[in-house]
């Protein structure tokens, strides 16, 4: 089996630290600010893969949902797109909160960057659909 990661890449691999930057207008604006208040009230036994799970779930739900709703070629119905916006503010919510709760309890890991940024990934795929159903758009 090959190995990916030298033996020098080993001894640093336990120090990463990952430093992404959002340097948009809406994140530091809104959903910073916004997480940050949230975290207040975010309990600290609550993990932050729990949240970021949780955030995942409520996009693939209101997705779900949402895209149900056919013909595509007609509008969803208003309660279908009021509870997709609804899960989609959740998720961005939680999937901002997840690593603000990974600093405040000191608890960054590489498992969580990975699930972190796996959902966020897969999510992008959800909230694609989700848009192409909100536009009436079919294949």
């Amino acid at each position: 089996m090959p190995n990916y990661i030298t033996s020098e890449g080993d001894k640093h691999i336990i120090d990463f630290k990952y430093r992404g930057k959002d340097l948009s207008i809406t994140y530091e604006y809104l959903w910073s600010p916004l997480a940050d208040k949230m975290l207040d009230f975010t309990p600290s036994s609550i993990a932050p893969n729990t949240l970021t799970l949780i955030g995942f779930l409520f996009n693939i739900v209101g997705t779900i949902v949402l895209i149900a709703q056919l013909p595509f070629s007609q509008d969803a119905p208003r309660w279908s797109l009021f509870l997709y916006a609804i899960c989609v503010f959740i998720y961005q919510m939680l999937d901002n909160l997840d690593g603000k709760q990974a600093r405040k309890i000191k608890n960054s890991t590489p498992l969580g960057m990975i699930m972190d940024h796996g959902c966020d990934a897969l999510g992008v795929i959800a909230l694609s659909a989700g848009m192409a159903r909100v536009i009436c758009l079919e294949s």
